[in-house]
């Protein structure tokens, strides 16, 4: 059997362990054994990466722009692509500077075959902070964050875009809707 790839990932909820079994799994059934070691944070996570420690980092948008600069721009993305047989997809993948948490806080947006997602990350943590006024005690910026999730709101809710919350207890993603005046979060379905 190969020596298996080592693989970072940061445990920030119980269900990333869940996750990483599926893919673990999936890659030793097409001969491609990975190893996952669990980190507390993206710090650690990606120093651990740069000392040689790991193969592959799973990192945060800021934790990837982390490991770039930390290492003079050496660092290389790779892309994940779906699993499903006898499919092929073509993503654009775009990273869009939000401001508000800290000053270069970032987002990812994904389009494919007319629909969209995005990880949001801490512009919309969960799904209690969708409302304008709901931002994190430690935002650096919260006025940023509020314009900018006013504007991603506004177009998330006209694109159907499915939003994953990173940290939310309860509601993984969700479509964005709007009843009784209010923006909801309709939680999304394996057919999403």
């Amino acid at each position: 059997m190969a020596e298996p790839i080592v693989v970072g990932a940061v445990l920030y909820d119980p269900k990333v362990s869940v996750i990483w079994d599926i893919i673990r799994a999936f890659f030793e059934e097409r001969g491609c054994p990975i190893d996952v070691v669990y980190y507390t944070s993206y710090e650690l996570q990606v120093k651990a990466l740069l000392e040689g420690h790991l193969d592959v980092a799973w990192n945060s948008p800021l934790a990837w722009v982390d490991a770039q600069r930390r290492a003079g721009g050496t660092c290389r993305a790779i892309a994940m692509r779906d699993t499903d047989r006898d499919r092929v997809s073509q993503w654009v993948v775009r990273v869009k500077r939000t401001g508000g948490h800290t000053r270069h806080h970032q987002m990812i947006l994904i389009e494919s075959g007319g629909r969209s997602a995005a990880f949001v990350a801490d512009l919309i943590p969960t799904t209690v902070h969708v409302p304008d006024a709901w931002v994190m005690g430690f935002d650096l910026f919260p006025l940023e964050t509020v314009a900018a999730k006013q504007a991603f709101v506004k177009q998330a809710i006209a694109d159907e875009t499915l939003v994953f919350f990173e940290h939310d207890p309860a509601i993984a993603a969700g479509v964005l809707r709007v009843r009784g005046g209010r923006t909801i979060v309709e939680p999304a379905t394996s057919h999403q």
